[in-house]
């Protein structure tokens, strides 16, 4: 921005900005500014996903992020079979109307509530598949899947590879 008063930059900050820079600016800050925040974006991710693991022998008294989290993994490991199970339903699951239940989930996740679903389906697929169980079509209904194609695509988008390269990939590792 040209403007480069307190008063402006203080504004910027209070209305949510991650930067504020003023003209006439660096590209070189700039890049730096933008790889700055997407390492920050991606380390916020990678620890809000570590809420959906098992949980370690933590001590002291969980926050309410943490209880946040830990029923909203919960409510979706109950359901993780069931295609009903969907962002409305999780949401009436978490007492909190859609709009509110996004803006939660995505403030502590980075993640959309739509992301986690998905992403939890497909990680205990391929858990499932890393266990021996070959046979894509019961997998796919068994992490509430209910159309081959949208779960091959999902799978495909996730791991880089189909169900059936996936299975054979995690055969020849366990042999």
């Amino acid at each position: 921005t040209a403007r480069a008063d307190m008063e402006s930059r203080l504004d910027c900050i209070e209305k949510g900005s991650d930067a504020f820079m003023e003209k006439p600016f660096s590209i070189d800050e700039l890049r730096t500014r933008i790889h700055a925040l997407i390492r920050r974006r991606k380390s916020l991710r990678e620890k809000s996903l570590q809420a959906f693991l098992p949980p370690s022998a933590g001590h002291g008294i969980p926050s309410f992020r943490d209880l946040f989290l830990e029923k909203l993994a919960s409510c979706i490991q109950k359901g993780l079979s069931d295609p009903a199970l969907n962002v409305e339903e999780l949401s009436r699951q978490m007492s909190l109307s859609r709009t509110h239940l996004y803006r939660r989930v995505s403030h502590l996740t980075g993640f959309t509530p739509l992301e986690l679903l998905r992403n939890a389906r497909l990680e205990a697929a391929a858990h499932m598949f890393r266990k021996g169980h070959d046979n894509v079509y019961r997998v796919m209904l068994d992490v509430g899947y209910s159309n081959a194609s949208h779960f091959a695509s999902n799978f495909k988008k996730h791991f880089g590879q189909n169900p059936s390269e996936y299975i054979r990939k995690s055969t020849k590792m366990n042999q």
